[in-house]
């Protein structure tokens, strides 16, 4: 189904940001060009500071006249989260929609094609209501009304005191952290890893920093040697240091500690720690020893992000503008990605058969696309339009 993404441009009246209320509004605003009006409903259900209200269900009946018509949306917004049926049947696959704004500027709307769930006669419109973002408990403290924390969206002098306070941790931290030839003191992957990452060695000593992280990987049997905190980062300040190769080794290492060690002893989900079991000493301390965890799953962003190419662009929020960039390495032969995008679903599978490279991309409606190869196949960015592609290269 297609799904648009938009926002309303004008200030929004004080009535409307009434935060007791959790309401819904069956059509956009602005509303799309064919609509004239819409009206909010809403419930006066309101949790207390540590308690959610039960989600208010609305149900409307109504009547289809004749046959059902050859297109016909469904254009919805709400202040909180929604999720909406139509006969029985559920309408999108978007969770938490129609997504987080600042409600005092705008709101979302999501846009559905439901011809094909409609019949004629009788026909049952639902919807589900939570309070979400707007007004509810998401936070781990007490219930937030919009508003009542700080925002730095749009404001510019509190970007300009957090970007002074940025160069200060910087130069606090390299001081007594960064030697002058650009070693991290402690000398571990993680240490290398958090300060080539977050950009806190000067750029002028982050060729020798990287180098010294490869060594240590290397010197460690090409295996990985963090904790908790550096396995999000490892293999992005690999790739972003030049150095795909080794990422890819990481990645694809077998031998305890890594990845894919858990697989190969039969684990189906990721662990909590890299020595959950294994066969010396079998299975770790009960006390923290989860088989269901998220912190090494994090590898799954570089996954995406490059071993498949599928990348957002930060100055076009919502994936208006999409980034193909798959980075094939290893002994790596295909990759796949599927994303469900506010414009709909925008994906990408490649396969390298010796060297030709074919894709075939997806550009979901109303959006963009640039695909970037790597250098070894010599061809420029190319801009793609909604819709399907496929492309060869060879390099």
């Amino acid at each position: 189904m297609g799904v648009t993404h938009a926002s309303v441009k004008k200030r929004l009246p004080p009535s409307f940001l009434d935060p007791r209320n959790r309401t819904i509004n069956r059509f956009p605003l602005p509303a799309p060009p064919h609509l004239t009006s819409a009206d909010w409903i809403s419930s006066p259900c309101l949790g207390g500071p540590r308690t959610v209200p039960p989600a208010v269900y609305y149900r409307r009946v109504f009547q289809l006249g004749g046959p059902v018509p050859k297109r016909i949306f469904l254009h919805i917004t709400a202040l909180g989260l929604f999720e909406c049926v139509v006969n029985g049947q559920r309408v999108g696959e978007d969770v938490l929609a129609p997504g987080w704004a600042d409600y005092r500027l705008r709101v979302y709307y999501r846009s559905y094609d439901i011809t094909a769930l409609l019949q004629p006669g009788e026909n049952v419109h639902g919807v589900i209501l939570g309070d979400g973002w707007y007004s509810g408990h998401v936070a781990e403290k007490d219930r937030q009304f919009y508003g009542e924390q700080p925002a730095l969206l749009g404001h510019h002098e509190e970007a300009a005191r957090y970007e002074a306070l940025y160069t200060k941790i910087v130069e606090a931290f390299r001081a007594p952290f960064i030697t002058p030839d650009g070693l991290v003191v402690g000398g571990t992957q993680t240490g290398y890893v958090l300060a080539l990452h977050f950009h806190l060695v000067p750029q002028e000593l982050r060729a020798t920093a990287s180098r010294e992280l490869v060594r240590l990987i290397a010197r460690n049997g090409h295996r990985i040697g963090t904790g908790f905190v550096g396995p999000p980062y490892i293999l992005h300040a690999l790739e972003a240091t030049g150095h795909l190769d080794m990422a890819c080794k990481l990645l694809e290492q077998e031998a305890f500690p890594s990845w894919l060690f858990p697989v190969k002893n039969g684990a189906t989900t990721i662990w909590e720690r890299w020595d959950g079991w294994t066969p010396e000493k079998g299975f770790q301390d009960a006390g923290m020893n989860s088989f269901n965890h998220y912190a090494y799953g994090a590898v799954g962003d570089w996954m995406v992000s490059t071993v498949a190419g599928l990348q957002f662009d930060p100055a076009h929020p919502g994936y208006e503008h999409i980034l193909f960039k798959p980075r094939p390495g290893g002994t790596l032969t295909w990759a796949e990605a599927t994303l469900t995008t506010p414009h709909g679903k925008a994906a990408i599978r490649w396969e390298l058969n010796d060297a030709t490279l074919t894709l075939n991309l997806t550009v979901p409606a109303g959006a963009r696309a640039t695909l970037d190869l790597p250098a070894a196949f010599q061809t420029a960015p190319l801009t793609l339009a909604e819709g399907e592609h496929q492309r060869t290269f060879k390099k």
